[in-house]
């Protein structure tokens, strides 16, 4: 396997770090010389550093993008020949969809393409569709539905460009296709989540404070803060003021009990060891 010279990779992080009128051009020109083999662009840039200075930022930027997130030319090609056959997939879907129709299903949820999720899903499931409660589900999953219609025309746009660009190199189609890559992906699981939706699936929410209360329970917490503090401290205490420090821990914690809030597991044994139950956040 064809690894990345990151020593290459810092040289070019460090050359960017410049501005681009500090910028030597012609280094510059070599480090990409180094990263695309382009003796052509390599010349036209030598010959004509001020007018190409902003084309060799450009493609710099390019190649370091692809470096950061760890890519190869052959990765590239791979990652290419597995993503644009799902898209396309999802694109053929028969009879949900079809160029002349783009603005109707824009305004018809029904026709939003749904394909089957066998090799991305092990439970080999086959997306529904539209469900018939969907009026009566919740704003965030109706919205999975209802954001896929964007998301699919991205993924319709970025195919048609990346088609275009079939004679380019892989390094000038990466930046459509990661982006493609990661709206097919969205696309899928946002079908899923909205598929398998139930009201027990549902996460508890936790209560929502009122201002007033959210100060309480700041004050609380606080409070059982500073007076563990001083009984952990090294200060001599006698018996009765021990216990009337332990009084106040406990009564502020019952305070934010009350209000249904919890406490992380650190807090937790230090109130246990105090004689005080809580429940943990989970």
């Amino acid at each position: 396997m064809v690894k990345l010279d990151q020593e290459l990779t810092k040289r070019l992080e460090k050359y960017l770090e410049l501005p681009i009128e500090k910028r030597d051009v012609i280094e510059g020109a070599n480090i990409l010389y180094s990263l695309n083999r382009n003796k052509v662009l390599f010349t036209t840039i030598v010959r004509r550093p001020d007018k190409y200075a902003g084309k060799l930022d450009y493609e710099l930027r390019k190649f370091l993008r692809i470096r950061l997130d760890g890519m190869t030319t052959q990765k590239i090609i791979e990652m290419e020949e597995k993503v644009l056959p799902k898209v396309e997939a999802i694109l053929a879907t028969p009879a949900r969809h079809g160029d002349e129709h783009d603005e109707e299903i824009a305004e018809n949820y029904e026709n939003l393409p749904v394909i089957s999720t066998d090799i991305d899903y092990p439970k080999a499931k086959v997306m529904k569709g539209k469900r018939a409660d969907h009026d009566h589900l919740p704003e965030h999953i109706k919205k999975l539905w209802e954001d896929n219609f964007e998301r699919y025309a991205k993924m319709k746009n970025l195919f048609e460009e990346l088609k275009a660009l079939n004679d380019a190199l892989p390094c000038d189609r990466y930046d459509k296709l990661k982006m493609l890559d990661q709206t097919e992906r969205k696309y899928r699981e946002s079908l899923q989540r909205y598929d398998e939706w139930t009201p027990e699936s549902e996460p508890e929410q936790k209560p929502q404070l009122s201002e007033e209360d959210t100060k309480r329970v700041k004050a609380a917490r606080k409070a059982i803060s500073k007076y563990r503090g001083i009984l952990n401290s090294e200060e001599e205490l006698d018996q009765e003021t021990k216990d009337k420090y332990v009084d106040i821990i406990r009564n502020n914690a019952a305070t934010i009990i009350e209000l249904g809030q919890k406490f992380n597991p650190e807090t937790v044994e230090a109130l246990s060891e105090l004689g005080i139950d809580v429940a943990v956040e989970e």
